[in-house]
């Protein structure tokens, strides 16, 4: 018998006793056998004569077999994995090169893919240790950062020494530049005093001059006004004199009739 025969038989083939024995599974004890029924008839009972009585007797039961229990089977105990691992192996197999073929392809595919997992295994360890390098690069930069910071007049312990210093110089500056202003100012109403006095003075001067030049101004007024009412008293004469020459005699008329004569005014000129 070959390797190829072997693997042809079938699986019914195999005889469930054979498969016990080589587990070492320990034969069922065997099936008590059911009894034969009884080949005595139980006797008739006797009938009670017809005029023996008015009711009849009653009918006394015959023996009935007693019913045999039928045996319970045992079930087979179950197999481990270790029993059920020890059954041979019977399979059909129509194309043994080609199985061959294909288990033989099966393993290089799992040899390729314990090579890439290694590879990958290989790269997540170097990408991890990149990492660990980036994370001590950065802890070092934040240190150095962190001490320049420090250092820094404008950011670290020295801080409040630079402001404090910049304030006194602040205040020196504010009483330097209060100092100015003092001084400005003083000089400032110094050439403020001498300008008001000299603008009185020639405020007093123009007001002289003002009051001189209405005084001209009032006689020059008083000389016109003069020569007008001397001009206005010559002209009304000369018309007396030339009505007295054109005119007659005058006829006294009644004091009641007497006409008003109104006095002209000389306009000023």
């Amino acid at each position: 018998m070959g390797l190829l025969d072997k693997f042809k038989k079938k699986k019914e083939d195999l005889v469930d006793d054979e498969l016990m024995k080589d587990l070492g599974v320990p034969d069922l004890p065997p099936a008590p056998k059911p009894p034969k029924p009884s080949q005595t008839v139980a006797p008739k009972p006797k009938t009670a004569p017809k005029n023996s009585s008015r009711f009849p007797a009653p009918k006394i039961p015959a023996k009935l077999p007693v019913p045999v229990s039928k045996p319970v089977a045992k079930k087979p105990a179950q197999l481990s994995e270790k029993q059920v691992a020890k059954l041979p192996l019977f399979m059909k197999v129509e194309n043994y090169q080609k199985v061959v073929g294909e288990l033989k392809t099966l393993v290089d595919s799992l040899n390729n893919i314990g090579s890439t997992l290694n590879e990958m295994s290989k790269l997540e360890h170097e990408h991890e240790e990149a990492l660990g390098r980036w994370r001590q690069q950065l802890d070092i930069t934040k240190d150095q950062v962190h001490k320049l910071l420090s250092d820094m007049p404008e950011t670290g312990r020295l801080k409040a020494l630079v402001s404090a210093k910049k304030k006194t110089k602040k205040q020196e500056k504010i009483q330097k530049d209060l100092v100015d202003l003092k001084k400005g100012m003083s000089t400032t109403e110094k050439k403020d005093s001498t300008l008001v006095q000299k603008e009185i003075k020639d405020m007093r001067s123009g007001i002289t001059n003002l009051h001189d030049e209405m005084n001209r101004l009032h006689l020059e007024m008083k000389t016109l006004n003069n020569l007008t009412q001397l001009s206005s008293a010559q002209v009304v004469g000369g018309i007396k004199e030339k009505a007295k020459i054109a005119k007659p005699a005058a006829i006294p008329l009644p004091s009641s009739k007497k006409p008003a004569l109104k006095k002209s005014k000389a306009k000023p000129l």
